[in-house]
């Protein structure tokens, strides 16, 4: 079961209308591909956008710079988000068969 505090129900979108809205806003936050996926921890279920990166900086990121703002990644929509940096190639190997 999910912790009280990061169930929100008053505010949620469902699941589909939060996929077009992360959908416009993920092309202003990285280069790369993107890709939307829900998941789970001990918490319940979290958003997780996985971007991609060349990985060939010291601490690569696939996010760009002063973009933070964009997504309250505690509570945007009812909906706790993760951004993940992952490799070039990754998301088309790992995520090709999901739409």
């Amino acid at each position: 079961m999910a912790y009280k505090q990061n169930w929100n129900p008053k505010d949620k979108l469902d699941k589909d209308d939060l996929v077009k809205e992360l959908t416009m806003i993920a092309p202003m936050m990285t280069d790369g591909a993107f890709h939307i996926r829900f998941e789970s921890d001990d918490g319940g279920t979290v958003v997780t956008i996985y971007g991609e990166d060349d990985m060939e900086d010291e601490f690569p990121s696939a996010w760009l710079e002063d973009t933070h703002h964009l997504i309250d990644t505690n509570r945007f929509r009812g909906w706790r988000i993760v951004r993940t940096t992952v490799p070039t190639g990754y998301i088309n190997c790992f995520f090709k068969d999901e739409k």
